[in-house]
């Protein structure tokens, strides 16, 4: 055989193995997906937005059509999350699974979109670009932005999946054409506007690519590209409505924002920089610069993957960046932005990134493929192992209220349409109440229906959960912090707030039998330490707002004699060997209710909390106690029985 002959057959030989490489990267990018995807799954509790979800699939057939209509969503995924749901129950699990499969499947989606992006490039390119599907769709499969909404059940995964699998088709009818690309293009587009009303701001743009085809087959895609609306014909009042009508009045967020925005959390999801800031600045501003830093070095290798390419350039710049543009102008005054809304945005997004990793010089490429993944491992270990990027812990919520459950409580959620969320978790007996019923309601009926509930229930929880929209005067607790007497109050993860308010002054006559006695003797012979309550946690760390064990326990307190002016309340946690190992001090009652005001003869009830420090070992522990005086420091008891101990406890973080 000549040496002529050798090279044509090995030729071929090397693209073929170049093939099966390129396919066998795809198959193991989309087994890393998944895995990515079903790790810890059920770890973060259902949030609102996925309670509401299953609220409406709850609705059944036909139901959740009306329900889909009246909100900013059409009905497919509630459609499939309804049937799902009917197979295999409501479990967090469960219910998110759905989302699971079509982010998986989204993975294999890019990988043959990069295929076709692959066709319109040159032929002599260099045969490691020949690997972008295998990159791209690895790209893809680690994208925390991608992972996040996948362990969600709400519809974005299927929306990019849609959207993703509508351009793939369409750019494969502009290079050749074909009834199966034609059908699945249709398919994917109404399956798309029937999932979520953002992939309009996508198809809008597609007939731009139509101007890089032959001119004799223009008119035929066009005509294509109109049947997806067609179809969603039935659906187009209720899509009008949502748009024409004010969403969230005074919202919209100015385009310099929604660059930033989609620059950082495209590529590094919600793990670096959290749809919700930290109430700390510094904290706040060194996540915004971490994001902001990651976020513009991957751009910049997107755009050097762009707009190096001539067909991607003129293809793709204006349908990526496009959507962007009109949500600024469709959402102006109507509803802020989130990134996600444009999730198939960020997915086509990875295959550039994935070119220009590709398009670079050997060592350059190295560097660009090593930060990307790095910036994507990051986010990905906070979203699953930083509870400060989780989402809001409704399940902490409905755990905190029933272990600390009273008799006769009532529950108020200050945003109406949050219930859905408590619901899914409360199992308790308490009625539950949404004040106010809008943000604008007058002060007069809301203060009417919030003494009626304190006549009603001697104990009124408050969870406080999106104030700056469905309370912004913060009426509700201001009510009864003036009317009430505070007992509760916790932080929890991210900006949930519980309150608990006793309706009339937390005042016994006896001794309630769950309390342990306390000692004989009273501080200064006026204030005796009843009973205890002892220590235990009632939620866990990761669902403090703090992070840190923090533990419950009950103070009731006998007066012997009144005594004159207001004192606080210190606690101090001893060790086996009589060191102080935690500590905390505080008015009693959370200073509702002050020493000064207390009848003689009574008992007087006084809920606390009791923050551990880091590492704090489970063990048996002694509880020293007494009273101070706020005017000057002085303990209650000065020179005589000014403390007393009580335990040992048990106490565990």
């Amino acid at each position: 055989m000549s040496a002529a002959s050798e090279a044509l057959t090995s030729e071929p030989q090397a693209t073929r193995s170049l093939a099966r490489l390129v396919r066998a990267g795809g198959l193991l990018a989309v087994a890393v997906g998944f895995a990515l995807r079903v790790h810890l799954l059920d770890q973060q509790g259902i949030w609102y937005d996925e309670a509401f979800n299953l609220s409406v699939a709850g609705a059944g057939w036909p139901g959740l059509l009306d329900r889909a209509a009246a909100d900013f969503y059409p009905p497919l995924y509630h459609a499939v999350v309804w049937a799902w749901v009917g197979l295999v129950g409501t479990g967090e699990f469960g219910v998110r699974y759905p989302s699971v499969w079509f982010g998986t499947l989204l993975v294999a989606a890019v990988f043959g979109f990069c295929g076709a992006v692959l066709e319109l490039l040159p032929a002599e390119k260099a045969e490691r670009v020949q690997l972008l599907p295998a990159v791209g769709a690895f790209l893809v499969a680690l994208s925390p932005l991608l992972v996040d909404l996948s362990q969600e059940a709400r519809m974005y995964t299927l929306l990019g999946l849609a959207m993703v699998l509508s351009e793939v088709s369409w750019t494969r009818l502009g290079l050749r054409g074909g009834a199966g690309a034609g059908a699945l293009y249709v398919a994917a587009t109404a399956a798309a506007f029937y999932t979520h009303y953002a992939a309009l701001l996508g198809w809008v743009f597609q007939p731009w690519q139509l101007l890089f085809i032959k001119r004799d087959r223009r008119l035929r895609l066009f005509l294509l590209w109109v049947v997806p609306a067609v179809l969603f014909v039935p659906w187009w009042g209720a899509a009008w409505g949502r748009f024409s009508a004010t969403v969230n009045p005074g919202a919209g967020t100015a385009l310099p924002e929604i660059f930033r925005r989609s620059v950082e959390i495209f590529w590094t999801g919600y793990g670096v920089e959290p749809f919700f800031p930290a109430p700390d600045p510094a904290t706040a501003a060194a996540d915004t610069l971490k994001a902001t830093v990651l976020g513009s070095i991957i751009t910049a290798i997107f755009l050097s993957g762009l707009l190096s390419t001539k067909g991607g350039r003129r293809r793709y710049l204006v349908p990526l960046v496009g959507p962007l543009l009109l949500w600024y102008l469709v959402a102006l005054g109507r509803r802020d932005f989130a990134p996600h809304y444009l999730i198939w945005v960020a997915a086509l997004g990875w295959a550039f990134v994935g070119l220009g990793v590709l398009r670079l010089p050997r060592l350059l490429s190295l560097g660009a493929l090593g930060l990307s993944l790095g910036a994507e491992a990051f986010a990905l270990f906070n979203l699953y192992y930083v509870p400060r990027y989780w989402n809001d812990d409704f399940r902490g919520i409905a755990r905190l209220v029933e272990e600390l459950s009273r008799p006769g409580e009532a529950i108020i959620v200050n945003a109406p349409y949050a219930t859905v969320a408590l619901d899914y978790y409360y199992r308790g007996p308490a009625p539950r109440f949404g004040l106010p019923a809008r943000p604008d309601q007058p002060d007069a009926p809301l203060e009417a229906e919030l003494r009626q509930i304190a006549q009603s229930h001697p104990f009124v929880w408050l969870i406080l959960w999106q104030t700056y929209y469905s309370d912004p005067g913060d009426r509700v607790s201001r009510w009864f912090s003036a009317n009430g007497y505070l007992a509760e109050d916790w932080d929890l993860r991210p900006h949930a707030r519980v309150m608990g308010f006793w309706t009339a002054p937390p005042v016994l006559d006896t001794l309630p039998p769950d309390a342990l006695p306390g000692p004989e003797v009273a501080l200064g012979g006026r204030i005796r330490l009843a009973g205890v309550v002892p220590p235990r946690p009632v939620v866990a760390p990761t669902e403090l707002a703090q992070g840190r064990p923090e533990l419950h326990y009950i103070l009731y307190w006998e007066v012997i004699r009144p005594v004159d002016g207001a004192y606080n309340v210190f606690v101090h946690v001893l060790d086996p060997a009589g060191q102080v190992v935690a500590q905390g001090d505080g008015p009693p009652v959370r200073g509702s209710f002050p020493t000064d005001r207390w009848p003689a003869g009574k008992i007087i009830r006084d809920d606390r909390t009791l923050r551990l420090p880091p590492d704090f070992p489970s063990n048996e522990y002694r509880l020293l106690i007494g009273m101070y005086r706020l005017a000057d420091l002085i303990r209650l008891g000065h020179g005589g029985v000014d403390r007393v101990e009580v335990g040992p406890f048990k106490i565990s973080p």
